[in-house]
């Protein structure tokens, strides 16, 4: 398979090729500026113009399918462009990773009801706003095309955050649940066009999350709040388990390729077993998970 790849040089494009080539995959990864020679045979690299979709067209000629990877600023108008070219070459699968929503200059391309719904208004709303909504306003951009064409996938990025919760994450642990139910209902909608819509649950990762989590706790703090020391204490917990998270941006990469390629997709992906345990624990056992929650900050305030 002939695999286009658009924003390739941002830290999951990256990954997603070299995943794509293990896979035995020809790919043409697509930037708007011209790139340094690459040695590798399976690697036909391509610059493009957004604006152009006659430019588009072309860099998809011969593919089999297209990934859009963007990240967060400048994603609305080239993926309506992209998948503009798309009909007019015949490629009719696409899969869509993006940041969309994040950012300050991207929530100005949100709807005028999304963006009053969400903007100016207490830091925790961030968290919608950057789990939730960005998912959302990005799916109702691509599900037309996707209808029409009566294929493709939509692979939401969630956590096992949505799943189970701890002490100071309330905003972040009900922005995560309520992806993962958006998911599930979007599934049941779209299924009659062929169309599935899935949900990646990573659990710990090798990345700074931990610390900007509780940063941005710190900083919502009022002063001489009664729940420093849970903060504090909780900070501690945080860091040392971060220390032991085994799941690289290469890792989840390879979980993002299964969870998009599939021949039969499931509702639910996880990185490895126990993050799929941890999640149907619990589910299954929700007395006993609040119970070592309790027990946790107990722990954090000692």
């Amino acid at each position: 398979m002939q695999i286009t790849i658009f924003g390739e040089t941002g830290s999951v494009g990256d990954y997603l090729i070299d995943e794509a080539l293990r896979q035995g995959h020809t790919v043409v990864p697509v930037s708007r500026h011209q790139h340094t020679a690459d040695t590798r045979i399976a690697v036909k690299w391509q610059t493009v113009d957004y604006d152009d979709i006659a430019s588009l067209a072309k860099t998809m000629a011969g593919s089999d399918a297209a990934v859009i990877s963007l990240g967060d600023y400048s994603v609305v108008k080239p993926t309506e462009h992209i998948l503009i070219a798309m009909k007019q070459v015949g490629v009719t699968r696409v899969e869509i990773i993006t940041g969309f929503g994040t950012s300050p200059a991207s929530r100005q391309q949100l709807s005028l009801g999304m963006r009053a719904v969400i903007l100016g208004k207490h830091p925790t709303h961030k968290q919608l706003e950057t789990n939730l909504f960005g998912a959302t306003e990005l799916t109702k951009l691509v599900l037309p095309t996707m209808r029409r064409q009566r294929s493709g996938r939509i692979v939401n990025i969630s956590s096992i955050g949505g799943d189970m919760y701890s002490s100071l994450g309330g905003w972040y642990h009900i922005a995560k649940h309520g992806l993962n139910v958006w998911s599930d209902v979007l599934d049941t909608e779209i299924r009659q066009f062929g169309l599935r819509s899935v949900i990646v649950e990573p659990g710990g990762t090798a990345s700074s999350w931990s610390e900007i989590a509780m940063g941005s706790i710190k900083n919502n703090l009022s002063p001489n709040t009664p729940y420093q020391t849970l903060v504090d204490g909780t900070l501690k917990m945080i860091t040392n388990v971060g220390s032991h998270s085994s799941a690289t941006s290469e890792d989840l990469a390879k979980v993002f390729y299964r969870a998009a390629t599939d021949q039969r997709a499931k509702r639910r992906y996880y990185y490895n077993f126990s993050d799929r345990m941890m999640a149907r624990m619990v589910r299954v056992h929700p007395e006993i998970f609040h119970q070592v929650v309790m027990r946790m900050s107990a722990r954090a305030i000692r």
